[in-house]
């Protein structure tokens, strides 16, 4: 995987640019609540901006740590990878292979390779964190989708899929010997500094919370977040969500390229040939009113008109976004409390990060 040289981003065009679009956008009615967004690429510092307010009031800030819905997604894809790379797990093999219990109600031969890409037909009844109140355990929900049925033969279609993503961290607790969301710390958002990204169990609410506004939003992010919901559960930062997209292009949170002096201490999330594998198409499909391409836990292309195919990308229900183009070397992460963001808010914000390349 080789990485384009980029050019920095012209930061007295884009904030105002980001601005102004916010400003467009809420003028519109497409925008609720607050949000922030923030654009870096290989040079520089990270370019933000943000607007509106939190959902008890206070003006809007970078540093405010908001759900990542399903930006969680990929920080467990990484996870898995990881695994995969240390040769602990083999993607085509049998996830029953490591949970016998999962093998039942014609899941036996459905594969990580098919929880990663949305392609194992599990019954998305199992969905039962994304569900009504129920008071469930997140044992219970894990449960639910190991006791899951199928919609289709796996392999044979691409449907979004967040029970799948249960199992995926139980593959990561029984392989590893430690829980899913201790090992995101030991392995992922420790090495890189994420010290705003993290899993947030506990009743009370995280520091300096952005959270929801609407009341079924607000009940819906408190259950996934109090879940430990490895589909969606993961409360962060847009400059931690920068860092995270910096080290899949080989940078650390300094800037520091992969090999630029020879050797580089910090630690990298994978190696470039599973850099490559998340980048290659597995799967054509349809989600929400638009045909995607899907990778290994990730989307590719993504929003937007001017960015590169071979860009990972993710969205998430509260209105969050994360690119990482791995063509021209950008990254740009959007976190927002507006729920079920229309997509050309999307689309519009990372034209502006694509039109302020200097």
């Amino acid at each position: 995987m080789t990485v384009r040289p980029s050019r920095s981003l012209d930061s007295e065009r884009l904030g105002p640019r980001l601005e102004a679009v916010f400003a467009a956008c809420a003028a519109a009615g497409l925008l609720r609540g607050g949000g922030a967004i923030a654009a870096a690429t290989l040079e520089g510092e990270p370019v933000t901006a943000t607007y509106g307010a939190t959902a008890g009031g206070d003006p809007t800030r970078s540093d405010h740590r908001f759900l990542l819905t399903s930006i969680t997604k990929p920080f467990t894809a990484i996870q898995v990878l990881q695994l995969a790379e240390t040769g602990l797990l083999d993607l085509r093999a049998p996830v029953a292979a490591t949970i016998p219990e999962f093998g039942r109600h014609g899941k036996e031969h459905v594969t990580t390779w098919h929880l990663l890409t949305h392609t194992s037909g599990i019954d998305l009844v199992a969905n039962t964190a994304e569900g009504p109140s129920a008071g469930l355990t997140p044992q219970q929900h894990l449960q639910a989708a190991l006791d899951a049925g199928l919609n289709f033969v796996p392999g044979t279609r691409f449907e979004y899929c967040s029970p799948g993503f249960w199992v995926l961290a139980e593959l990561v607790t029984r392989l590893t010997g430690r829980h899913y969301t201790d090992e995101l710390a030991a392995t992922v958002t420790g090495p890189l500094g994420l010290t705003d990204t993290r899993y947030e169990l506990q009743a009370a609410a995280p520091e300096r919370w952005a959270g929801a506004n609407a009341l079924h939003e607000a009940h819906l992010a408190e259950q996934v977040r109090r879940a430990g919901y490895p589909a969606g559960g993961i409360v962060g930062t847009v400059g931690d969500l920068v860092t995270f997209g910096r080290a899949l292009l080989g940078i650390d949170a300094c800037g520091g390229g992969r090999g630029s002096s020879g050797s580089d201490p910090r630690p990298h999330l994978v190696s470039p040939a599973t850099l490559d594998a998340m980048a290659r198409k597995a799967i054509d499909g349809w989600y929400q009113g638009r045909t995607v391409a899907w990778g290994l836990g990730w989307e590719l292309g993504g929003l937007g008109d001017l960015g590169g195919d071979r860009t990972l990308f993710h969205y998430g229900g509260s209105g969050t976004g994360l690119w990482v183009d791995l063509d021209r070397g950008v990254v740009i992460a959007l976190l927002t409390t507006s729920w079920h963001l229309d997509w050309q808010v999307y689309g519009r914000l990372a034209n502006a990060v694509y039109g302020a390349l200097a």
